[in-house]
């Protein structure tokens, strides 16, 4: 589908009732170790490119994030949709709070390293972490994305941390699109992650401007 990028706004939202529209666009885009172990190659390829999620989260999960004052859900919105159901067309899951960093403080323990700016400021817990960006399914490849990490960079006064799926399947979009959007790869994670087999992440760091 053909948008006009400039009929997209981009808001934080604090209505716990977004939370079953997140849902729906995760579930369609979402990953999961039986998908990698069932699907043929050919098909795997494709959401390479393409672009994937993973991390389930419930709508009760998604209503908590959003009510959740130290954390920051974007969501996309196309002005040309009336319907209040389906104008929601991407959103950005932007955590910050102390179980979140915690988590990500304990990935660092499995993470080599090649940026020692990005690991003082993770063993500081100087940083909000993106765990997930997403676009509706018609919507993707549009610019969509930029401008939520656009608008989420004005926002934010703290370096953006971010992981991204390298092994058993290479999220080629995801990590391309954090390079153009100005985050730097700091290393790569090793270890588990919801059963995935021979895990790996590559790890992003976005610092505020000046």
């Amino acid at each position: 589908m053909n948008i006009n990028i400039k009929n997209i706004l981009i808001e934080r939202t604090t209505n716990p009732k977004d939370a079953s529209k997140l849902y729906n666009i995760l579930q369609s885009l979402l990953f999961t170790p039986d998908n990698y172990r069932n699907q043929k190659k050919s098909k795997l390829e494709k959401l390479s490119m393409e672009g994937f999620i993973i991390g389930n989260h419930s709508k009760v999960d998604l209503e908590e994030m959003i009510q959740t004052p130290k954390n920051y859900i974007f969501v996309a919105k196309d002005k040309q949709i009336e319907s209040i159901a389906g104008n929601i067309i991407g959103y950005s899951l932007i955590l910050r709070t102390d179980e979140i960093i915690k988590e990500v403080q304990h990935y660092a323990d499995q993470v080599d390293f090649t940026s020692t700016k990005a690991k003082k400021k993770i063993d500081e817990g100087n940083f909000i972490y993106l765990i997930q960006i997403t676009i509706k399914k018609g919507y993707s490849n549009q610019g969509i994305g930029s401008k939520i990490m656009n608008f989420a960079s004005k926002k934010i006064d703290i370096p953006i941390i971010s992981f991204v799926m390298k092994s058993p399947l290479r999220n080629e979009i995801s990590i391309n699109f954090h390079l153009k959007n100005g985050f730097q790869h700091f290393g790569d994670y090793f270890g588990e992650y919801e059963g995935f087999p021979n895990y790996r992440s590559a790890g992003f760091i976005h610092f505020p401007k000046k």
